[in-house]
């Protein structure tokens, strides 16, 4: 197990050396006296091998070294790598090959576009979310992330910002309310920073410690709970 787990690792390292190596040969090339010398009249070979090395060889150096290697993040990857190409070689060199590089801000650009289009997408149902979750009769933290998923699509961004939104309603909207009491109810507690999870089936009480805050949920969940 201990030599699997030190396997790992080296590979990890293995990909943040060669990102490490690439990046210094590519600036010693362009930014050094020692590296000046050896680029040629006719740049454009060299420049298309350092928009290689910088936009493709790069992101897949660090997405292997962070463990993110799918495709949405090769390509994502890639524009970006174009996009630092542009800031990275000096426009001496690449003027020839410059044109390249807009395909990275164009594909950057539609994301950010994308990000807004969902995000305002996002705000023009609130109203629609909020009138769900008020009928809902489960608990708000389960039927506003439900809500979310029928009325946009359930993407990081959307994640990230109904957390917050959630942890905004919980911090400052909910804290009044009293818990529910009765045999259809049973409570989610978290109550210390140590870590220990208490199932009580019979008296539908489950409780989770590692900070103070409660969850109710109702009876439904409990054979889910207690299986």
């Amino acid at each position: 197990m201990i030599f699997v787990v030190l396997k790992k690792s080296l590979n990890r390292y293995f990909f943040l050396v060669s990102l490490l190596l690439v990046l210094g040969a590519n600036y010693s090339l362009y930014y050094t006296s020692f590296g000046i010398q050896f680029i040629p009249n006719d740049t454009n070979i060299i420049v298309a091998g350092s928009m290689i090395d910088l936009a493709l060889i790069s992101p897949l150096l660090f997405l292997a070294w962070k463990g993110r290697l799918t495709w949405k993040n090769i390509i994502f990857g890639i524009a970006g790598g174009l996009v630092f190409v542009r800031f990275f070689i000096p426009m001496e060199y690449l003027a020839p090959l410059e044109s390249v590089t807009w395909v990275g801000f164009a594909v950057e650009g539609g994301l950010i576009f994308l990000e807004i289009a969902i995000l305002v997408s996002l705000f023009i149902q609130l109203p629609k979310i909020v009138q769900y979750v008020r009928k809902s009769s489960l608990p708000v933290l389960f039927s506003f992330s439900t809500a979310v998923n029928q009325k946009v699509k359930s993407i990081t961004l959307i994640q990230i910002i109904c957390s917050e939104l959630l942890m905004v309603y919980y911090a400052f909207a909910s804290w009044r309310k009293k818990p529910p009491k009765g045999k259809n109810w049973f409570t989610l507690h978290i109550l210390t920073r140590s870590s220990w999870i208490q199932n009580d089936c019979d008296k539908n009480v489950l409780k989770i410690q590692s900070n103070s805050w409660r969850v109710i949920l109702k009876r439904p969940f409990q054979m889910l709970l207690c299986n």
